[in-house]
């Protein structure tokens, strides 16, 4: 996978860190090492670790404290990863919670991450602008479509808050290749808030593609067809 993200000049690369083999408890300190000294040798920077649990995760009894500290585990591998790949490589930790999470438990979490000199980056559509520390707004534009809103004004409306921000798109049957016939967002405009907020990552998302290798390079040929990011 690495050789081909270099094939393909990608800069940058962020690791699922729900696929087997990926999850923190998994990755012992010498496969670490190892695999950011790979990612070191083909140029690829690390930017971070997606992490989907299940919303249910957050707010069942059963999972809740499972979930916390799943997390807990991530960020720290987050934090000892951009730090051994280096360059301009970041910890985030991007995760999507419920509109029903317990704020308290939003604060744990995000003073966890701090101690480990990680960030967490809730995606949720509707998160207060108000985050607790250690927690910043991630904004993805096919969540944001599906609610009824619009990716533009909530990469503005996230102002200093915005921690990371995903390419990804949908159309009238869902999730879709960015810039494809039918798709919603407006690359221009998203591209150009974009520039303002200052973002120094931008994950093109290929979750729920059919064909993830074509959804890409129909992404990565929509996005470098728009505005410059200088």
């Amino acid at each position: 996978m690495l050789d081909w993200l270099r094939s393909l000049s990608i800069r940058g690369a962020a690791i699922d860190g729900s696929r087997p083999g990926f999850r923190a408890r998994e990755l012992g300190r010498s496969a670490r090492r190892d695999f950011a000294a790979s990612m070191r040798r083909r140029e690829i920077e690390f930017t971070g670790i997606d992490l989907w649990i299940p919303a249910e995760h957050f707010t069942g009894a059963e999972h809740c404290s499972r979930a916390v500290e799943i997390i807990h585990q991530t960020t720290e591998l987050a934090s000892e990863m951009a730090s051994l790949v280096g360059g301009r490589s970041t910890a985030r930790v991007s995760v999507m919670t419920p509109g029903s999470i317990d704020a308290d438990l939003l604060r744990v979490m995000g003073d966890g991450a701090e101690r480990v000199g990680s960030l967490i980056v809730d995606h949720r559509v509707d998160l207060p602008r108000a985050c607790p520390a250690g927690v910043a707004i991630g904004v993805d534009p096919a969540s944001v479509l599906i609610a009824g809103g619009d990716p533009v004004e909530a990469v503005h409306a996230a102002g200093g808050r915005l921690g990371s921000v995903r390419l990804d798109d949908v159309n009238a049957m869902g999730r879709c290749p960015v810039g494809t016939e039918g798709s919603r967002l407006d690359i221009d405009g998203y591209k150009a808030a974009l520039i303002v907020g200052g973002v120094d990552w931008v994950t093109i998302d290929l979750r729920q593609l059919p064909n993830a290798s074509q959804g890409f390079e129909i992404a990565r040929h929509a996005w470098d067809s728009g505005l410059s990011m200088g």
